[in-house]
């Protein structure tokens, strides 16, 4: 029987190098952000990012569950903004799936993205719609799914080898040391999203950090950040532990 496990999250939160991680497992058919396809290209879409492109009448939210549901792969793997869910969630099986969330703090997440969507030149957006932040959909999501195993990136990258192991013994998938290496390179569905994920692309395995407190952020993206803090925090209160983390 197929293993299938939702990686709910939010963009800037570790979640491709994470998924990165996932790819290397020798059982996974790991799916990238399905549902941005009929949120910023779909004929329903509901970006205005990319208005100068004819919809594609392949980009729907049904298409996007009918790929996941017809992978019969022996673990399916499908890493999902959240925000780009929420049209179809009524639409998910959501019981057949395991389901998981990968989170960081808001004063992380939300400047990083801020720049990416001001950088014209390398990622090809030119402004920010809150919507992307992501928190508010990610619990939404988490609420819909029920119990939900969730881990927090800075968690992580104190102590990839540890935090691996008991996320994958939480959500049923056998721990396989190939996730911690990798080559460097592109992957396959990631070039639709040029320069959100050279980072990823250069690395070369889930790296240890020390952990850091939350950095200053700047006066302008306060109120995003604050908006972001409650459901960030309920999350986060809630996360996978190891060695009393």
């Amino acid at each position: 029987m197929t293993l299938r496990i939702f990686v709910w999250t939010v963009p800037r939160s570790v979640s491709t190098a994470f998924e990165r991680a996932l790819i290397e497992h020798p059982d996974t058919s790991v799916h990238h952000e399905p549902f941005t396809l009929p949120w910023y290209f779909g004929p329903d879409r509901r970006s205005d990012r990319y208005l100068d492109r004819p919809p594609r009448a392949d980009a729907t939210w049904e298409a996007a569950v009918d790929r996941l549901m017809n992978d019969q792969a022996p673990v399916v793997v499908a890493k999902v903004m959240a925000y780009c869910a929420t049209p179809c969630l009524d639409s998910i099986p959501l019981e057949r799936f395991r389901h998981t969330a990968l989170i960081r703090h808001p004063a992380s997440t939300v400047p990083s993205l801020w720049r990416g969507a001001h950088d014209t030149e390398r990622t090809g957006w030119s402004g920010f719609d809150e919507r992307e932040v992501g928190f508010d959909a990610l619990e939404t999501a988490l609420e819909a799914t029920g119990d939900a195993v969730v881990m927090d990136a800075d968690d992580l990258l104190a102590d990839p080898p540890q935090m691996l192991r008991a996320w994958c013994e939480a959500v049923g998938l056998s721990c396989d040391p190939t996730m911690l290496t990798w080559q460097p390179g592109p992957v396959p569905g990631w070039d639709l999203w040029p320069g959100w994920h050279d980072a990823a692309e250069r690395s070369a395995g889930l790296v240890r950090r020390d952990r850091r407190p939350p950095p200053a952020v700047d006066e302008h993206l306060r109120p995003v950040v604050g908006r972001a803090l409650g459901p960030y925090a309920r999350l986060h209160a809630r996360r996978l532990r190891v060695n009393g983390s």
